[in-house]
């Protein structure tokens, strides 16, 4: 009897709750999300796509590099990211996926670093930058 009264009074809940968002809505009180095009969905989707695949690649290099990984600072691993961020866009998912980030020694990692660092005050897509950073990591596949 107690669980019918609880349920009876959970529906009773929800149903107003509701009409007082209905209610709401219709007074300009509460906003829908706006439609989002397909182009922006493309769009998020590939940074995600992009995120995942650096993320994944940071994971590898962590696990290779082992205690040398505390040698970085949080501004080497952000410069880092976001070298591998470009040169993700810049190669073919089936190279990239051949990539074996592991095998990165810390003197490649350094060496990506860098060249992040020499390119930071110069346009955010230095073709050159990320073509020295992809011979890097093409030279582990």
């Amino acid at each position: 009897m107690e669980r019918q009264v609880s349920l009876s009074i959970r529906k009773v809940f929800i149903r107003e709750a509701r009409y007082l968002a209905l209610y709401l809505f219709f007074e300009g009180r509460i906003r829908i999300m706006p439609e989002v095009s397909k182009t922006e969905i493309g769009r998020r989707l590939f940074l995600v796509h992009k995120d995942k695949g650096v993320e994944n690649a940071i994971k590898k290099i962590r696990r290779g590099l082992g205690e040398d990984w505390k040698q970085l600072s949080e501004d080497d691993v952000t410069v880092l990211k976001r070298m591998l961020g470009e040169c993700w866009v810049y190669i073919d998912r089936p190279v990239w996926e051949k990539i074996a980030f592991s095998r990165l020694g810390f003197s490649d990692v350094i060496a990506i670093v860098r060249i992040g660092n020499s390119a930071r005050g110069k346009d955010s897509t230095d073709t050159k930058a990320i073509e020295d950073v992809t011979v890097i990591l093409t030279g582990m596949i």
